[in-house]
């Protein structure tokens, strides 16, 4: 199991040039590729995208390249970029304002112009991108373990829960047919403990609270929710559909139960699952 949030970072240089590769994930129910190049290469983006979009599945992902040419400086390197800042001083000059020029804007004038005059080595791209990517999926297994510990521990609580549930509907039926008994008694009406019509009047009773196949399918899907977390693939669209079937029991069951204190666990249910529900969504 693997969370849909996650940073990695790689590195790949040569004796001219340095590339760097960032990814950083949120939550999507889809995938989304957001690509940020230097350099507009329209072949060795789609490259990039397909890599990807290969080992993900999952997640808003945001794909960051950073290129410095910094191990050939040499004078003549530095003479290239003369035309350039002439021409923003000369800018500067015709709007009126200040045309001093930072370390940090001569080092941009002499980056845009490296990139014009080298061609990138596209296995130096893919080597930092496939770095990044390692590190990125690292993070997110990590990050996955640790939410797998948290849904165990729900599951359990809510396992509990609705053995709890069962306990305290057990004796439903029997409840209402001494409460039956007495009404019937404290109003001097006289029947018979084998009347039809009080035998059918329990027994349509039983009918409206039996919450057996509720408790039932709780306990499975709880137990398949248990077995998709050990999955090593993308799992989040089952665990989400999963628990929208257990919402969809424990409503059904605290509709048909009229003892208060199956209710109230209903209502604990029903908060533990949003939370497992939340979490759910930063699962890919």
């Amino acid at each position: 199991m693997k969370s849909m949030t996650g940073y990695g970072k790689g590195l790949a240089k040569d004796s001219n040039v340095s590339v760097s590769a960032e990814l950083l994930s949120v939550n999507r129910k889809g995938l989304d590729v957001f690509l940020s190049f230097p350099v507009r290469d329209l072949a060795l983006e789609n490259i990039v995208l397909q890599k990807v979009k290969e080992r993900f599945l999952r997640g808003r992902i945001s794909v960051t390249f950073k290129i410095e040419y910094i191990d050939n400086v040499t004078e003549k390197s530095l003479e290239s970029i003369k035309p350039a800042v002439d021409a923003f001083k000369n800018f500067c000059e015709k709007l009126g304002v200040d045309s001093n020029i930072s370390a940090e804007l001569l080092y941009k004038f002499y980056n845009e112009k490296s990139a014009k005059e080298n061609t990138l080595d596209t296995d130096l791209i893919l080597s930092a991108l496939e770095e990044s990517m390692q590190n990125f999926d690292e993070m997110r297994s990590t990050e996955g373990q640790a939410l797998e510990k948290d849904f165990l521990q729900r599951l359990d609580f809510l396992n509990e829960l609705v053995g709890k549930i069962e306990i305290h509907i057990k004796d439903t039926v029997q409840n209402y047919r001494e409460t039956l008994y007495t009404r019937l008694s404290q109003a001097n009406l006289e029947f018979d403990l084998d009347d039809v019509r009080v035998l059918r009047e329990i027994s349509l009773f039983a009918d409206k609270c039996d919450v057996s196949e509720e408790i039932t399918r709780l306990k499975i899907h709880l137990e398949h929710f248990r077995n998709i977390i050990k999955e090593e693939s993308s799992i989040g669209r089952k665990l989400d559909f999963l628990c929208q079937e257990l919402g969809r029991e424990i409503n059904t069951l605290s509709v048909k139960c009229s003892n208060m204190d199956a209710i109230a666990l209903c209502l604990d249910f029903k908060n533990e699952l949003e939370r497992v529900r939340e979490q759910v969504q930063n699962i890919e």
